[in-house]
């Protein structure tokens, strides 16, 4: 050859043989090496997607909704539907943004001038609160939702319902006030039926609001309760609006969603651009070759380590699932035991299982804890209806029974709720998360104020939910 060109140098003969060599072991690779691999790799393929699929059928024979078209509410026909009552009201809302920061961030509530803003923004505003009384009765409520679009659906409307929430008890607070406490209690009714409206929307965002909604009312039941003197028709009126947002149906409807979305990060894994993929992974940072090329040996090579991950998810959804059907504490030990599962899996079997499943782990306790303050708010206004009735507290809640009241039960232990009389007021109160009676010692809103974090983490249910009218 170097005759030929002289300008190549001369190839020592032993990089030749090596060349040769490397030839021979490369079609020796490619003829008796790589189709075993290639046939183990497809079985495994195969064999991972059916038990995916399996774990699929699984679960949609269990009952559960896997696409977002599945889920999405029905709509209701024309002039049946609450929502469009609610964006009646919240285009007709009339209030500046100065009245706002009044009203919701003022730096004194107690200032006179405070008081002197709420008075004239409900005074400007019968219409949006008529319009919010009139959609809360509906019985039906499906706000416009592309639901098709899964994790790319929006749902501006929540926080306008929060916001109707708000200025429900801005209301109240005047009608207090002015010692209008029926009023004033009918408000809060209408804050819990906007609460149920929220409900029906089968999101976690939709309960968490609901939630929220639920808190909003406590302030103004509270002040009308204990600071003022409703009737025992409007005590009465407003126990029978009470269905805690936390209830079971709608809070598992709601994981469904999140599952739903979970399958859908699966699918987007798979199919999505790489480069795509790897900008969600990574906070929105742009892609690398090395992490494109990443990405594409995962879910080919490494397609049967993509299938495993996928039926850890579902296995650990199919746990969650049935532990919220469960009381507590078993609901939350249920749970926990299926995250410490996804977490003790080896990272190359479970990458997207480990980034989203644990987020859960604190949702049953979140809900459990925030049904509990309501159902007391609930007992406390039968308390009310009886001394608005009888003229003294009573006794005990065997009394209230007796007299027709159906109270709810401590959604920690099922147990019924617990009260006294306390100086001129009274205070009932559910044992808490740790189940046991503390005897309302320590109320769990005190106990996250002033325990560090660390301490929670070592003791972290040392408190009951407690509704305390001095």
């Amino acid at each position: 050859m170097s005759d030929l060109f002289p300008f190549f140098p001369r190839v020592p003969g032993y990089l030749w043989r090596a060349t040769r060599a490397v030839g021979r072991a490369a079609r020796k690779f490619l003829l008796y090496v790589l189709p075993p691999l290639l046939v183990i790799h497809i079985a495994a393929t195969l064999i991972t997607g059916r038990l995916v699929g399996k774990e699929m059928e699984r679960l949609a024979d269990a009952g559960q909704l896997l696409a977002f078209a599945e889920i999405a509410p029905p709509v209701p026909p024309e002039g049946e539907n609450a929502a469009d009552v609610y964006q009646q009201a919240f285009d007709s809302l009339r209030r500046s943004h100065e009245e706002e920061m009044a009203l919701f961030w003022p730096d004194d509530p107690d200032d006179p001038e405070v008081m002197a803003v709420a008075r004239e923004v409900v005074a400007a505003n019968e219409t949006y609160f008529d319009l919010l009384d009139r959609a809360s009765r509906m019985p039906e409520c499906a706000f416009p939702v592309d639901w098709e679009r899964g994790p790319e659906a929006t749902f501006p409307h929540w926080a306008r319902m929060r916001e109707a929430a708000r200025m429900l008890a801005v209301r109240a607070r005047v009608l207090n006030a002015d010692g209008r406490h029926d009023e004033a209690l009918a408000d809060c009714a209408t804050i819990f039926r906007l609460a149920e409206h929220a409900k029906a929307e089968p999101t976690i965002i939709a309960q968490l609001v609901a939630l929220a909604i639920e808190g909003i009312a406590d302030p103004p039941l509270r002040e009308t309760l204990c600071g003022g003197s409703p009737s025992a028709e409007a005590c009465r009126d407003t126990f029978d609006q009470f269905r805690p947002s936390a209830e079971r149906p709608a809070f598992a409807r709601a994981m469904e969603f999140e599952l739903a979305m979970h399958l859908w990060i699966f699918d987007y894994v798979q199919h999505a651009p790489a480069a795509e993929v790897v900008s969600i992974w990574s906070g929105g940072q742009e892609a690398s070759r090395r992490q494109r090329v990443g990405v594409v040996l995962y879910r080919t090579v490494g397609r049967p380590l993509l299938n495993l991950d996928q039926l850890a998810s579902l296995q650990a959804w199919a746990e969650y699932f049935e532990a919220l059907d469960l009381p507590w504490p078993e609901s939350e030990e249920r749970i926990g035991a299926a995250t410490a599962a996804v977490e003790a899996l080896p990272p190359w079997r479970s990458l997207v299982t480990q980034m989203v499943f644990p987020v859960y782990t604190r949702v049953v306790w979140t809900r459990d804890l925030k049904t509990a303050a309501v159902r007391a708010a609930q007992v406390a206004l039968a308390v009310a209806g009886h001394r608005a009735e009888h003229g003294s507290y009573p006794d005990s809640l065997l009394e209230l029974e007796a007299e027709g009241w159906e109270l709810p039960t401590d959604p920690f232990g099922g147990g019924p709720f617990h009260y006294r009389q306390e100086g001129d007021g009274f205070v009932v109160w559910s044992i808490g998360p740790d189940m046991e009676d503390d005897n309302a010692a320590r109320d769990w809103e005190t106990f996250f104020e002033l325990t560090g974090f660390e301490q929670r983490e070592q003791d972290p249910y040392d408190y009951d939910v407690i509704f305390r009218c001095d």
